[in-house]
């Protein structure tokens, strides 16, 4: 499962969590305008987040005026991104804590490529190959070969 912005506010609180209703600071100007509002999101070590990006910090983009805070987060979730704020630190990102489960949930919006580092768009590949790992039923997590090999089978069932 993958969560974008809403998305994450939403496995949060179907988990249990709660939200901050009305956030100060974070909202940009609507979609599709050129300005955006951005902060810096410190990445979890050793999370399946910090694996997929590479990386330990992005500056990543804010359209969102609610938000969850670590001590508000949902049953069986863990923070893998935090971003500060003036009034307590909030998550940026989420996983599920069993690691065999493929969750991953970010409040930023990774396909607005214009105001996103390039590494977020290896959440879309890895997303797209636990699907297919589980489509394949081999689970939600796999080695690299695993992904190759369910990428095969693919490219034979569509020749």
């Amino acid at each position: 499962m993958f969560g974008i912005c809403r998305g994450m506010q939403a496995i949060n609180v179907f988990r249990g969590g709660s939200l901050v209703q009305d956030l100060d600071g974070h909202a940009s100007p609507a979609y599709p305008s050129p300005g955006f509002h951005a902060h810096p999101l410190e990445i979890v070590p050793d999370s399946r987040f910090a694996r997929i990006l590479g990386e330990s910090t992005a500056t990543v983009n804010t359209y969102h005026h609610q938000a969850v805070r670590p001590s508000n987060l949902g049953a069986g979730l863990t923070p893998v991104g935090t971003a500060p704020h003036p009034d307590g630190e909030l998550v940026g990102a989420v996983e599920d804590v069993n690691p065999e489960r493929w969750l991953l949930g970010v409040q930023s919006h990774p396909e607005r490529t214009e105001s996103m580092p390039p590494e977020f768009g290896k959440l879309w590949r890895a997303f797209v190959e636990a699907a297919a790992r589980f489509v394949d039923g081999e689970g939600m997590v796999g080695s690299a070969s695993a992904s190759a090999d369910a990428a095969t089978r693919g490219r034979r069932r569509r020749s």
